[in-house]
């Protein structure tokens, strides 16, 4: 599709892996999520995670000298910046979307070098520092992505995730919820409808990253319309404002 995807690991967020015994003898893996969970709510965590993608888009030359098909092919002008969950987070806060951490009210995070962002599976407000008025002040194109099974780690509702763009102003927001995808779904597992579940992101988030990296005039005439939900075949519901 034309995009150079990077995907960094943060140092807290790998995972530990164990091995056990299944029934009947098999290998069974079992991954723990390690500190992933912890401290969530730590300012200093959640700095250094922004700081990690700052470090890549500062990076980019160095990046693109390591192998050689990406030499002069990666355009710094058009960046956009997805995740899930804490990711998510991230990419929000790198966007604009403020908090009020460690005494600190409205803390912005935003790099102007970052033109879209995709969350999936985002956090709403109540949590991680996030307010109603998180989101006023974002004025970059956003498509979140959700399921109606989405639910947040204290219990909240798919209406918790659709916060973000429920809270954010007018223009270039987009909200995609997808039947019965939840949490752990939106990459494929989980379940057989694993597939159809990420058919319905690459449809979505693929239109979103051409109409604003691209400026793909017919991705922009895709978002307006309602073949998002056609060609998931009635999976998804689908917003815009």
């Amino acid at each position: 599709h034309g995009y150079v995807v990077i995907q960094p690991t943060h140092a807290d967020g790998t995972k530990r892996r164990q091995v056990d015994r299944a029934a009947g003898g098999g290998p069974a893996v079992r991954l723990g999520m390690g500190g992933l969970v912890k401290g969530l709510d730590d300012p200093a965590r959640i700095a250094a995670r922004v700081a990690d993608i700052v470090l890549v888009m500062d990076s980019l030359a160095e990046i693109a000298k390591a192998p050689p098909a990406l030499a002069g092919r990666i355009d710094a002008e058009r960046i956009g910046v997805g995740g899930h969950s804490f990711g998510a987070y991230t990419a929000m806060l790198i966007g604009g979307v403020t908090v009020d951490l460690g005494g600190e009210r409205g803390k912005s995070f935003r790099d102007g070098r970052v033109r879209c962002i995709l969350p999936v599976s985002a956090q709403g407000s109540g949590r991680q520092g996030l307010t109603e008025r998180s989101w006023a002040g974002l004025t970059i194109p956003m498509m979140t992505i959700t399921g109606t099974r989405d639910r947040g780690g204290g219990g909240q509702d798919v209406d918790w995730r659709k916060e973000p763009h429920a809270f954010s102003p007018p223009g270039d927001k987009y909200l995609v919820v997808i039947d019965g995808a939840n949490h752990f779904s939106f990459g494929g597992a989980l379940g057989p409808r694993g597939a159809e579940i990420t058919d319905v992101v690459k449809l979505g988030s693929t239109r979103c990253w051409d109409a604003w990296r691209k400026n793909s005039q017919s991705a922009r005439d895709y978002l307006k319309s309602e073949r998002l939900i056609e060609d998931s075949g009635g999976r998804c519901t689908f917003d815009r404002k």
